[in-house]
């Protein structure tokens, strides 16, 4: 039986997440068709700008920004672990803000997969009377998706912890912490942006690891040899 530390899983789902919007994210940016909203369009104005026929590329979207985010919630809890050998208390509370963040954000991507496609349709055969009333319902059920979406603020929180934690001790890549408000970006705006933090969370949480400990980390030279000097 395989057995998988939270790290090499973690780091696995870095990996695939990666790949992912590597290989769907040219495709997504070329067949994308003109005039087609953006990706956080509230539901009133999608229900009035998609057609029928686009709702297959709409739905595809964000199914692949959904599984994106969901696949670095796993790399940021892996990563976030460690967190705790810092501090305790601080890096538990970064496991749970980057969860919440990182599934607030696959959610309200795939609300869009699932809740859009179902009011465009309603409202594509509707009179103008039953119209109006699905985008005043439409505003209401878009509470919902804000809520979401401000959930995955938690995101800052998540990155001020994880570039403090990274920087206060030397049993990490510093630059790695400071990529972690490469997240926030995703989330907020451009989902891209998460490739600037998952790229190396692949290989960092893959390799052999490294721990937050006061006091430890990568021992210095000098510190070797003396080590090799008391066991030879």
């Amino acid at each position: 039986m395989v057995h998988l530390s939270p790290s090499r899983l973690s780091g696995w789902c870095a990996v695939a997440g990666s790949a992912l919007l590597l290989i769907a994210l040219p495709l997504l940016v070329l067949l994308r068709p003109q005039g087609l909203p953006g990706i956080h369009a509230p539901l009133p104005q999608t229900m009035t700008a998609l057609r029928g026929e686009v709702l297959p590329f709409w739905i595809g979207e964000h199914l692949v920004l959904g599984a994106f985010f969901l696949l670095l919630g796993i790399a940021v809890w892996g990563a976030s672990q460690p967190l705790q050998e810092w501090n305790r208390l601080l890096g538990g509370l970064a496991l749970l803000v980057g969860a919440v963040a990182l599934l607030a954000a696959a959610l309200a991507s795939l609300w869009h997969a699932v809740v859009d496609p179902v009011f465009v349709r309603l409202y594509a055969t509707q009179d103008p009377t039953a119209r109006q009333y699905l985008l005043q319902m439409g505003f209401q059920v878009e509470k919902i998706h804000s809520f979401l979406r401000l959930a995955g603020y938690f995101s800052i929180v998540w990155a001020f912890l994880f570039t403090v934690g990274h920087l206060a001790q030397r049993g990490s890549p510093a630059w790695w912490g400071w990529m972690g408000w490469a997240l926030v970006v995703a989330i907020a705006v451009f989902p891209p942006a998460g490739l600037v933090w998952s790229l190396p969370a692949g290989p960092i949480l893959l390799g052999k690891g490294f721990s937050l400990s006061p006091g430890e980390g990568r021992p210095a030279p000098a510190r070797r040899r003396l080590r090799a000097r008391a066991h030879s």
